[in-house]
This record gives C-alpha cells, sequence and structure tokens, in this order.
C-alpha cells in the first residue's frame, strides 16, 4: 500500500534525503529489481553537484618516493594550490602515527620514517577535512 510513497523517497538524491533514500531503495530493491537510480542527475536538478572520487584523486594525486622506504619517504603533491591539506601515516592497525597539517608552501614533504617498525602503511591526503586520496607505504628496514 506504501509503494508510491517509498518509490518517491528512493527516486530523491541521496546526499539530501541520506538514509531514508538508501533505506527505501532496498525496499524497492525487495520488489522491482530493475529500477535504476541515476544519481548524478537527480541531484543536479537540485543543486547539488559532487565530484566522482577518480576526479578528486587525480585532482589531488601524490606519489611516494621511494616505496618501499626505509629511513625516509618524500610525498610529492601534484595539482597543491596551497589548500589546507593534510597527510596522516597509518600504521597496520589503524592508528594514526604522523600527522602534518597546513602543509608547506612547496609541493613535497619528507616524513622521518626511522622510529616506525618493517610493515605496511597508509598515507591518506585529507583537503579542507575531507579524505581525497590514499596510498599504500612499505618499510622495510
Amino acid at each position: 500500500p506504501n509503494y508510491s510513497t517509498i518509490l518517491e523517497i528512493a527516486q530523491q538524491c541521496p546526499y539530501q534525503g541520506g538514509r531514508a533514500v538508501y533505506r527505501a531503495r532496498y525496499f524497492m530493491h525487495l520488489l522491482n529489481t530493475d529500477i535504476i537510480y541515476d544519481d548524478d542527475e537527480v541531484c543536479l536538478s537540485q543543486g547539488i553537484q559532487r565530484l566522482k572520487h577518480d576526479e578528486i584523486s587525480s585532482k589531488f594525486d601524490f606519489t611516494l618516493n621511494p616505496n618501499p622506504a626505509n629511513e625516509q619517504v618524500e610525498v610529492i603533491l601534484q595539482n597543491y594550490n596551497d589548500e589546507k591539506i593534510k597527510i596522516v601515516l597509518i600504521n597496520s592497525i589503524g592508528e594514526a602515527i604522523y600527522e602534518k597539517e597546513n602543509l608547506i608552501s612547496s609541493n613535497h614533504l619528507i616524513i622521518d620514517t626511522k622510529k616506525y617498525p618493517s610493515g605496511f602503511y597508509q598515507v591518506k591526503l585529507y583537503s579542507n577535512g575531507i579524505l581525497i586520496n590514499g596510498k599504500k607505504l612499505i618499510l622495510i628496514k
């Protein structure tokens, strides 16, 4: 009996409607698996434009040199435009063990890795508090 109401909610922009939209889509999927939602078009018609993750990652790309690293690693930012950038080094159990915020006026940063043991790490790049890119780093001692 509530099919039309649930369908109406499911067709909203999820960035505006939040969890209710995803729940409605779940219920609609139970009834009809052929419905396709065009979030880009629906959200844009409501004035919401979101960049796709690939567009964001390529805009703020970075390299790690060397990787695998031993005593230090250089983070080289590409397309750096003096935005508020934060770099975080995360160990294999998810702890942030190094953070550098409001970076330099140049496009690179050197992280001293002598005190960290061998293993797999993640280097994450944030802009204005939003995760925009991440890469794996291997330390070999």
